[in-house]
């Protein structure tokens, strides 16, 4: 690659110090001239039979007879002398055999220049100022009958390139015409490229991407670089310091070229050297009032190393990658590259042409095919972007299986799983819940029915839970085959003012789901539950290693899966049949209301402590039995 880019910069070297053809005139013995009757002029470039001279001498020395012989002949039909900021002289002798006067028009279609003179003989006949627009820009001079003229024409540029672009036309509708050809050709090459600007901005404010303001930069600078060179409006200011918003246009090249085929991905050396052409560009206009002149070939040998590099490293990239909108903006790039670079090698005067527009054709197809590049990558983008989507939407779907919605919530803002929860320690009624005599079940189905009874018992948990509102029927601690653990009051407040009120509430919802898996289930040996619920401070935390998992701990956890496996020792004291039950830590009978403590009953010391020994937190525990053969199991509501 960096053999290449030696290439680019020797053959850079090479064009641009190539000899003009103007420069190697030959003066011959006969001066030729323009005969106004024979010879077809009407726009036609007269390089052939005019002579030129650089210097800064008056009309009056240039028109002397002993000065004619410094003129230099062109020998091609565009006197070309590169990048200059010259003032030249160039001479035309026009012979009108008619018997009458014949008035022809002078006109150039660029006005990059700083002063423009007409002289027939040494006499001013009108002068081209780069305030004028396209269609003023012409002089008309009057031709005597029977008579040669010799037309002297000043012209002085600054760093631009000096050609004789102008023309002489007979017919002075026909030259209308040619100026209004011009000025719709300019017009729709604009319009095409301010229609992308619009476009641009309307994706910028989409998207916010960089690669959208690079371009914006590029369109707008080129469009202003157009106006300079086309010279339809006048631009007076602007003319004199077009050249510099060609740097403007060269880095926005590098820079939206290092976006759009996101060179950084592949290579950061080639994105470095992109960021140093631009960097280089910008710095190339500081040259502007110190020499104009390595200013603009600065600017060109950019211009043409950039678009070379871009053309190659993006040939290299759909060659591995295969991607669409590659190879559109290579198709793009190599047009604006392949036309930019045969305007150079005419504006070097390599070309013998005066065509200053052809790099501005090839920008308008540029322009086209760099839409199709865009639009495809943002289909391409959105593609991606879509299936990314539906990645993530799958992915919270899972882990909706998982936590909370809330807490999917709230990751989706950002927040991470540890910010999801609440932490600490509170207050909380802790539920053990044991299926007692499962485990000697030999029943086929019995699995499934307790998998859909677990089911169930989530549901009753959350049926009301309010993700807004922070409030649940119960927290669901952990689960163990047959047995789970639950908390009411924390993390989730509790619904309705009082905790143990609506533990036990739970509790029985809890049995009389599980009297229709019983019955479900259809097993010849008899199974009941135990439920524990004790009341304490809990401490609310996320685990540190291992799966990130939000958990509570206590000794009121501890206490609960006491009381909840003590229900064979209280059926043993009580000396009645085992069925099911809650067994109640007095803290929580204490703070039930008066409705709720209907049906328990009391177990003081010291039968409470030979059947809970050292978990029992208290002179007392409460129970009940809840007898499955009654012909309806009580249903309360909290107070």
């Amino acid at each position: 690659m960096r053999s290449l880019w030696g290439i680019a910069f020797h053959l850079m070297l090479v064009i641009l110090t190539w000899p003009s053809p103007g420069k190697a005139g030959d003066q011959g013995d006969a001066a030729p001239f323009l005969e106004l009757t024979h010879d077809a002029i009407d726009g036609q470039y007269l390089g052939r039979i005019m002579f030129w001279y650089r210097g800064e001498e008056s009309i009056d020395r240039v028109s002397a007879a002993d000065f004619q012989e410094r003129f230099i002949r062109g020998t091609s039909d565009v006197i070309n002398n590169g990048y200059t900021s010259d003032n030249f002289w160039y001479r035309l002798q026009i012979h009108n055999p008619n018997p009458g006067p014949e008035r022809i028009h002078l006109h150039d279609p660029h006005n990059v220049y700083d002063e423009f003179e007409v002289y027939q003989g040494s006499q001013l006949i009108g002068s081209l100022h780069n305030r004028d627009p396209l269609h003023r820009r012409i002089v008309s001079i009057d031709l005597p009958p029977e008579a040669t003229s010799t037309i002297y024409i000043r012209k002085k540029t600054n760093a631009v390139v000096q050609q004789t672009t102008f023309t002489f036309w007979r017919d002075y509708e026909a030259l209308r015409r040619s100026i209004h050809t011009s000025e719709l050709r300019f017009q729709t090459v604009v319009t095409s490229l301010m229609m992308s600007v619009f476009l641009t901005l309307a994706l910028l404010f989409a998207y916010r991407k960089k690669m959208y303001v690079f371009y914006l930069g590029y369109l707008l600078s080129f469009v202003m670089f157009a106006t300079w060179v086309w010279s339809v409006y006048a631009m007076p200011v602007y003319s004199r310091y077009g050249g510099v918003v060609s740097l403007f246009c060269v880095a926005f090249t590098a820079l939206f070229v290092n976006e759009f085929l996101e060179i950084k991905k592949h290579s950061r050396l080639m994105h470095r050297l992109f960021l140093i052409y631009a960097g280089l560009s910008f710095a190339a206009m500081a040259l502007e009032p110190i020499n104009p002149i390595a200013r603009a070939f600065t600017g060109s040998v950019l211009s043409i190393i950039i678009q070379a590099s871009t053309v190659c490293f993006g040939t290299l990239l759909f060659i591995r990658y295969r991607h669409p909108h590659v190879l559109i903006f290579n198709t793009a790039f190599g047009s604006f590259f392949f036309s930019g670079f045969i305007q150079l090698l005419i504006w070097m005067g390599i070309i013998d042409s005066a065509e200053n527009l052809i790099m501005f054709y090839g920008v308008a197809a540029e322009n086209i095919l760099m839409v199709l590049a865009i639009g495809h990558r943002i289909l391409v983008t959105e593609a991606t972007r879509k299936h990314n989507d539906n990645l993530l939407v799958h992915s919270f779907e899972q882990l909706s299986k998982v936590f909370y919605p809330h807490q999917i919530l709230q990751m989706r803002t950002g927040k991470t799983v540890e910010e999801t929860m609440p932490v600490g320690e509170k207050n909380a009624c802790i539920l053990y819940f044991q299926i007692v005599g499962g485990s000697s079940l030999m029943s086929e189905n019995y699995e499934a029915c307790v998998e859909n009874f677990m089911d169930r018992c989530r549901q009753l948990m959350m049926e009301r839970y309010d993700p807004v509102a922070f409030c649940s029927d119960a927290y669901i601690i952990r689960e163990m085959g047959d047995t789970f653990l639950c908390s009411v009051g924390y993390p989730f407040r509790q619904i309705g003012p009082l905790k143990s009120d609506a533990a036990v509430e739970l509790a029985e919802k809890l049995i009389r789901e599980f009297e229709a898996m019983r019955e479900a289930l259809d097993a010849p040996q008899k199974i009941h539950c135990s439920i524990g619920i004790v009341r304490g401070t809990v401490k609310s935390f996320f685990s540190r290693s291992g799966r990130i998992r939000d958990d509570l701990w206590g000794r009121a956890i501890v206490q609960a899966s006491a009381y909840g496996a003590a229900s064979r020792q209280l059926f043993q004291q009580l000396g009645t049949e085992p069925d099911n039950i809650v067994i109640l830590h007095d803290a929580v009978f204490e703070s039930l209301s008066r409705s709720m403590r209907k049906g328990f009953a009391i177990l003081e010391l010291p039968l409470a402590s030979a059947i809970l020994g050292s978990d029992l937190d208290g002179k007392t525990l409460g129970y009940r039995i809840y007898r499955s053969d009654a012909e309806t199991l009580p249903l309360r509501k909290a107070g």
